[in-house]
């Protein structure tokens, strides 16, 4: 069996983050990247990686 660590500060930050609102996601990570493509990219993925193993996969 392995460990349960969703209660670490780092999964908590990561649940804040990529599991917001679609538009609120969207809005900081043009914040963030300024309009680069490839950064905007690596973030949805990451973003759907993490949601499809939590359970809650987007399109």
């Amino acid at each position: 069996m392995q460990p349960d660590h969703r209660n670490t500060e780092a999964d908590r930050a990561a649940e804040a983050f990529y599991g917001q609102s679609d538009d609120a996601f969207a809005q900081q990570v043009q914040e963030i990247c300024r309009n680069d493509e490839r950064l905007i990219a690596a973030f949805r993925r990451t973003r759907a990686a993490f949601l499809q193993d939590r359970g809650t996969p987007r399109v």
